[in-house]
């Protein structure tokens, strides 16, 4: 049997399950129960924090077959909410829209919307990567958004909302996806590994949620190789090595040296942390949030 990756096994099928998202599922959330659904949403935000998943589900909820009206939670066990799960669904269309940009790709999607579903109550777009669409492509999408039928739902996701057409974000709801908090990331990733039954010590989860930089997948593809790399147990010096992060004793060390005015024990600090291959941009951002925590205790009197 092939191994499945934690990025794909641990995908939330639910809004409940949507990593430090609130904001955005609650609102999602509310305008089902309400009956106030919006025909066109552009979910905005880096790459890894849910974009896409939030879309699917989102998808079932609104076909979902357990009750006579869209649900805010999917039962997950009726035949659209398994088809659109398995990304077969006749009433989700799911398009790369880096890939397929042109005016022509646009044409034979648009072919599409005046068609009755086939099993839901909706017909639905998803658009990943929205901005790259041209802008002949992104005003032939303007014309429906303009006056959708009823039966269409658009959902247009991208990292950089900015490249959208602005007569086209006039007509969206726009929901913008934060990156995560490394305290969420490293509490999402010790669950996984209770349930995965892999041993762990509290750094390691530490080390891999900070590297992430706020990406939930990002972060479990880290834990991928971690996995791999400790055969199946995590350690602090295991990932260490593996990530090539620096220890902030180093670090610090690093910054006594320059408040001291002591160029020998820079020099010597630096001769160490070289010996580590690491990567200096990585090391720059971590010293620019040393000095802003060290700032904050300065003044506040209450830092860690």
């Amino acid at each position: 049997m092939s191994y499945e990756v934690l990025a794909r096994k641990y995908r939330p099928t639910n809004f409940e399950e949507v990593v430090g998202q609130e904001h955005v599922t609650q609102a999602l959330i509310n305008s089902i129960d309400s009956k106030k659904i919006h025909q066109a949403y552009i979910l905005s935000g880096t790459r890894g924090v849910g974009k896409t998943t939030i879309a699917r589900v989102l998808a079932k909820c609104l076909n979902c077959k357990s009750s006579d009206n869209p649900v805010s939670s999917p039962c997950d066990d009726c035949v659209n909410c398994e088809e659109t799960k398995l990304g077969r669904s006749m009433d989700f269309y799911e398009r790369d829209a880096a890939s397929q940009r042109g005016i022509d790709a646009m044409k034979d999607l648009l072919q599409t919307v005046p068609l009755s579903p086939s099993s839901g109550r909706f017909k639905i777009y998803l658009l990943d990567e929205a901005h790259q669409l041209t802008t002949e492509s992104s005003n032939a999408l303007l014309k429906i958004l303009e006056e959708p039928p009823k039966h269409v739902i658009f959902i247009l996701a991208t990292t950089n909302p900015e490249k959208i057409l602005k007569t086209v974000q006039s007509r969206c709801l726009q929901l913008n996806l934060k990156t995560v908090n490394e305290q969420l990331l490293s509490e999402h990733i010790q669950k996984i590994l209770k349930k995965e039954k892999i041993k762990f010590d509290d750094e390691s989860t530490h080390i891999i949620s900070s590297s992430a930089k706020g990406s939930v997948r990002d972060a479990l593809t880290l834990l991928d190789q971690a996995i791999a790399y400790g055969n199946g147990e995590l350690k602090q010096e295991d990932i260490k090595n593996l990530l090539g992060t620096i220890d902030d004793s180093l670090l610090i060390d690093l910054i006594d040296g320059v408040v001291d005015g002591d160029g020998k024990k820079v020099f010597n600090t630096l001769s160490e942390i070289e010996q580590l291959s690491p990567e200096y941009d990585a090391i720059l951002k971590d010293i620019i949030a040393m000095l802003h925590q060290i700032s904050l205790e300065q003044v506040l009197k209450n830092s860690d």
